[in-house]
């Protein structure tokens, strides 16, 4: 089953500190705590937004205050990636840890909407309604399509490319579109070591079967 702990250190690595960035579609909700390089409140700290935060700290016990909110631990940082963003879309079910990355990163980059959009894409691929929900059918039919190393490796690609060809499709990329792209290109490398690191096991069993069926016909051959 996927793990969500596996890609916190890729998305602290892109997601960096404080920001004021009035840009940011973050800003539109600023803490009260004033960045001194331009006056403006900080609106994002490690990649969550302040009016994320308010919700979240109704939902998971914080301090819902501006000051906390730039204090923001460690802790309670992946307490948000994994009751907000991983949560929601049932990822600990999915089998493939390459395809759970990518779908996390809809959610986290482009909220519900963006991930069910994303979630469609993948339910058309894989011939199951498009509702746009990660429920147990859709699981079920995307962990016995990913049985198949292959499937799995088009799969996560066609959807890694449909989520780059949106990024793109932004206003806003041709302001962050480096850094999501290198964002992208990550995953990618990520999700693709996942799945050629399950053939290697594989391999090293079919390769004892095959070792050790020559052995029993040897053996069984001069018993006789």
């Amino acid at each position: 089953m996927a793990n969500y702990k596996l890609i916190l250190p890729s998305v602290a690595k892109f997601e960096g500190g404080l920001s004021s960035d009035p840009r940011d579609s973050c800003s539109k909700k600023r803490s009260d705590v004033i960045d001194p390089k331009n006056g403006l409140g900080y609106h994002t700290n490690k990649g969550v937004c302040y009016s994320t935060w308010l919700s979240a700290s109704k939902k998971l016990g914080f301090n819902p205050s501006g000051k906390s909110f730039v204090a923001m631990t460690k802790s309670q940082w992946e307490s948000i990636v994994k009751e907000l963003y991983w949560n929601p879309l049932n990822l600990d079910k999915v089998n493939s840890q390459a395809i759970a990355e990518i779908l996390f990163q809809s959610n986290w980059g482009s909220g519900m909407g963006g991930a069910m959009t994303l979630v469609r894409f993948t339910q058309g691929k894989i011939n199951v309604g498009q509702n746009g929900k990660m429920d147990d059918l859709t699981i079920t039919k995307l962990n016995d399509y990913t049985k198949n190393p292959l499937k799995e490796k088009n799969l996560f690609k066609d959807i890694w490319q449909r989520r780059l060809e949106y990024l793109q499709s932004l206003k806003s990329f041709s302001v962050y579109g480096k850094g999501w792209t290198n964002r992208m290109n990550d995953l990618l490398s990520r999700g693709l070591s996942y799945i050629d690191e399950l053939k290697k096991p594989i391999g090293i069993i079919g390769l004892a079967l095959i070792v050790g069926g020559i052995y029993f016909i040897k053996s069984k051959n001069l018993l006789q």
